[in-house]
């Protein structure tokens, strides 16, 4: 419909990733500032307000405000959903929930475009936009509705007695955690891995259309 080139379909993803990564770093220190609870319902109604953005996109402006919005979004949950995870999930079952967690994120990415297209394909994609943001909306709406079992209160259900006093004797800081080993190589792991997931998400569509028809 937009006649776009490769290189301004990039430029989405490009914007996309650009906030979402900046965002990441800046909403850890916010979560660490406001909680992961406010940060969360916040992400959730960001990125159903883009799928609004996307559904009313007459322009490819509009599409770059859409990529921006989603992107910043999608820039609070590994900060919050982590935070969440520490303070809810006990040791001996954190791998477990990380696994889950990042499971379902994958399976979310996978089912995003078969929802999208499917919406399209029976109606436009206009109506796919508006219906990604309803379903941004229920999930925002089942959160609420759960949002005791998200508070800031859990720690306590999780943490050892002196844990507190552990944690805070050994923070450092702000930027403390940049002399951990540990997430540096968390760092290397989520770079080397996005790198790939970027370069499969956005030349398998163009590989699969040249290569299938």
């Amino acid at each position: 419909e937009f006649a776009l080139s490769f290189t301004e379909a990039g430029l989405l993803m490009t914007v996309f990733f650009t906030v979402s990564g900046v965002g990441q770093a800046l909403a850890g220190f916010v979560v660490d500032r406001v909680a992961a609870r406010p940060v969360l319902f916040f992400g959730i109604a960001t990125l159903a307000a883009s799928g609004i953005v996307l559904g009313a996109s007459d322009s490819y402006t509009m599409l770059l405000a859409t990529a921006a919005v989603a992107g910043l979004g999608n820039s609070i949950f590994h900060p919050a959903d982590f935070t969440l995870l520490n303070h809810r999930v006990t040791t001996p079952r954190l791998g477990h929930a990380f696994s889950v967690h990042g499971l379902s994120g994958n399976l979310g990415w996978a089912l995003a475009p078969v929802f999208m297209a499917g919406i399209a394909s029976a109606t436009n994609w206009h109506v796919a936009g508006f219906a990604a943001s309803a379903v941004g909306f229920a999930v925002l709406a089942v959160l609420w509705l759960r949002r005791d079992a998200l508070a800031d209160a859990a720690r306590d259900l999780v943490m050892r007695p002196g844990e507190h006093a552990s944690a805070a004797a050994h923070d450092g800081g702000q930027l403390g955690f940049l002399r951990s080993g540990a997430v540096w190589l968390c760092f290397a792991f989520f770079f080397v891995s996005t790198a790939a997931f970027g370069i499969l998400q956005n030349y398998s569509p163009a590989i699969l259309g040249h290569v299938y028809g």
